[in-house]
């Protein structure tokens, strides 16, 4: 009995993760994106995803309205780049993109004239792309709750 109150937890807290909104930071600009202060945390919808993938479409990916999936599933994103011979970004993108069906930051490129890519990400949790993401510690944090919670279930 124990063992199916345990795993009617999990199941619980797996809906109860997919069923609230992500959050990701939105910023657009190295100014913007490295200054904490400047940077908004939003929740992610339709609106601010398309604004996101048709800025990445516009200067970087034009195959991405073909992998986008459009299933109110949406990715926070981050991406880095910057003229050549330049050790700082020129261009930072973050913010919420709907889920792609292959990672948009494998995606094809076309050969970008003096740029060069120093880093994206993409991923699927709360506010997973920000300056000093606590993401690690909201993990080990849900990870001692819900071992906290499994001890009392199977009491």
């Amino acid at each position: 009995m124990s063992a199916i109150k345990c795993v009617a937890f999990f199941l619980a807290a797996l809906v109860f993760r997919t069923a609230v909104a992500l959050e990701c930071h939105e910023c657009s600009g190295p100014e913007q994106c490295n200054d904490p202060e400047l940077e908004n945390v939003v929740q992610c919808s339709d609106t601010n995803s398309q604004a996101v993938q048709d800025e990445l479409s516009r200067l970087f990916y034009p195959s991405l309205p073909e992998v986008a999936l459009r299933s109110g599933r949406y990715q926070c994103t981050s991406h880095n780049l910057t003229r050549w011979g330049e050790s700082a970004p020129s261009t930072r993108i973050m913010g919420c993109m709907f889920e792609t069906s292959k990672s948009v930051c494998h995606l094809d490129t076309p050969y970008l004239p003096n740029f060069a890519i120093l880093g994206c990400r993409a991923c699927d949790w709360n506010r997973c792309t920000g300056n000093g993401s606590a993401a690690l510690g909201w993990s080990i944090l849900l990870v001692i709750a819900s071992v906290m919670a499994s001890s009392i279930v199977i009491k």
